[in-house]
C-alpha cells in the first residue's frame, strides 16, 4: 500500500524487519549491536538511540546512564534523541504513560539542560566533530583486538607521502581511534601505539581533548511564587448519567469509548446471602475476583469503595492491526469462594458508563471550575482515587514562556 501511494519520497519504517521493495527498515533501541537492514541495498539507519523511556502513571521515572548512552552513541554516531516534549491532552505516546514525554533527554520536555546528560554528550558531539576528517575518509574502520572484552577502531585518511623516510604512522596522517571497554565489571589498562590508557568498564567513554561547551539561551530561574493552597475534589465513583447502557457480557473497553475518554466504567450487582457470609466465617475464607487476563488498567470497587487496583498487560502502540488487539478483560472473570459455587461474572449483566463526571463537565477549564463544590485539601489529609485538584499562584514576571513541573 506504501509504494501504491506514489508518494515520491522515500518510506523509512520503524522495526519492521518485513519491510518490503524500496520502503528502508530501521532500527530503535539502547544500541545497535550489529544490527543489519533487511537487505544489502539498503543502507543501515539507526534511527532512535533511547536515552531513557516512557514515563508511567504511579510508576518511577526512568534514567539512563549518559555514559552507557555516549558508549553506544560513540559505537555507531548515532544522532539520538537530544530533546523531548510534552504531549497534551490524551495524546501520550502508549497506554498508561503520562503526557510527559521527557525521557531523560538532553535537553527537557521544558527546553532545560538535563546535566550531567547534556554536557557529556556534547562533550561527545565536538569530540566526535574533531574526528571529522578521518571518519569522513576511511572506507571503513580497522578493527584492533586488544584483550578478551577490549577492542579498538581505527579510521584513517590513506594520505600518500612522497617522501621515502615517512613512516607508516606519518604516512595515516588523518588518523582516529575509539578504544572500548565491553567488560561489564572491570577497569582495564591496555596499551596501544606508544602509550597507555585505561578504559572504564562497558559504559565508559572519555576523552583526551578539553571541550568547552556554549551555553544555553534558556535557563532554570527561580519561582516567582508558589501555590499556597490546594483545592479538591472528589470523582463520582458510580454510573453518574443516563447516557449508559446494559449488555449481558464482557465488551471491549478500546472500542466502547469511541476515543472520548481514557476511562470505561462497568458496574453490576451481586446478592451475598447470609448463608455464604457464615460459609466465610466458618471456613475463614474470602471471596476472591479472578482475572484470566487483563489490559490494560483496572481499579476495583466495592460500594464505591476501593478495593484494589491492577496492571495487565499493556496494550500495543505500534505493529500492524494494533487498533484490533483489544482492551480490557481477557478470557474467564469470576468471583470464587462462595458457598454455592464460582460466579461467572462474564457472562453477568454489566451497566457501562463513558469517561469521568469531571472530564465531561470540563471541570478543568476556567468556566466550569467555578461551578464545583472544591473544598481546601487538608495538610493531613488521605490521598484517595479519582481526585480532582485546584491551586492557583501569580504569573511570574516577565514576558518568557511558562512552564509548570509536577
Amino acid at each position: 500500500m506504501a509504494l501504491g501511494l506514489g508518494v515520491g519520497v522515500q518510506w523509512v519504517m520503524c522495526k519492521q524487519t518485513d519491510a518490503s521493495g524500496d520502503i528502508i527498515d530501521t532500527y530503535n533501541n539502547y544500541y545497535y549491536d550489529g544490527y543489519r537492514p533487511n537487505s544489502p541495498n539498503k543502507p543501515t539507519i539507526w534511527k532512535k538511540d533511547w536515552d531513557g523511556w516512557y514515563t508511567t502513571w504511579g510508576g518511577r521515572l526512568p534514567h539512563r546512564l549518559v555514559e552507557d548512552l555516549a558508549f553506544a552513541v560513540a559505537c555507531f554516531f548515532q544522532a539520538y534523541m537530544y530533546f523531548e516534549r510534552t504531549n497534551f491532552g490524551r495524546t501520550s505516546g502508549g497506554p498508561f504513560y503520562t503526557i510527559s514525554y521527557d525521557y531523560d533527554a538532553p535537553i527537557d520536555e521544558y527546553g532545560l539542560r538535563n546535566e550531567p546528560k547534556w554536557g557529556h554528550l556534547n562533550d561527545l558531539n565536538v569530540a566526535i566533530k574533531l574526528c571529522e576528517h578521518a571518519l569522513v575518509a576511511a572506507d571503513s574502520p580497522y578493527h584492533m583486538k586488544l584483550g578478551p572484552n577490549q577492542k579498538a577502531h581505527v579510521y584513517w585518511e590513506n594520505a600518500q607521502s612522497t617522501s621515502l623516510d615517512t613512516s607508516l604512522y606519518e604516512i595515516q596522517s588523518m588518523c582516529s581511534e575509539f578504544l572500548a571497554n565491553i567488560d561489564e565489571h572491570n577497569t582495564t589498562i591496555v596499551t596501544f601505539r606508544v602509550w597507555s590508557t585505561n578504559i572504564h568498564e562497558s559504559g565508559g567513554v572519555s576523552y583526551q581533548k578539553n571541550i568547552y561547551a556554549p551555553e544555553l539561551v534558556m535557563t532554570k530561574n527561580a519561582t516567582s511564587s508558589i501555590a499556597e493552597s490546594w483545592m479538591t475534589v472528589k470523582e463520582s465513583i458510580r454510573i453518574w448519567s443516563e447516557n449508559n447502557f446494559t449488555v449481558q457480557s464482557m465488551l471491549d473497553n478500546l472500542k466502547m469509548p469511541k476515543d472520548e475518554s481514557d476511562y470505561l466504567w462497568h458496574m453490576t450487582r451481586i446478592y451475598v446471602s447470609d448463608d455464604d457470609i457464615a460459609f466465610w466465617e466458618e471456613n475463614l475464607v474470602s471471596p476472591t475476583l479472578v482475572i484470566n487476563s487483563m489490559r490494560d488498567v483496572l481499579w476495583v470497587f466495592i460500594n464505591v469503595n476501593l478495593i484494589d487496583s491492577i496492571t495487565g498487560h499493556w496494550v500495543k502502540n505500534y505493529g500492524a492491526f494494533l487498533e484490533k488487539d483489544g482492551v480490557g478483560f481477557k478470557g474467564q472473570t469470576k468471583l470464587i469462594g462462595f458457598k454455592n459455587g464460582d460466579i461467572d461474572l462474564s457472562k453477568a449483566s454489566w451497566i457501562y458508563q463513558v469517561g469521568l463526571k469531571g472530564e465531561f463537565q470540563k471541570i478543568f477549564t476556567v468556566e466550569e471550575a467555578e461551578k464545583v463544590g472544591w473544598t481546601e485539601l487538608k495538610l493531613d489529609s488521605i490521598p484517595s482515587t479519582f481526585t480532582w485538584y485546584k491551586a492557583y499562584f501569580d504569573s511570574p514576571d516577565g514576558s518568557d514562556p511558562v512552564a509548570l513541573d509536577l
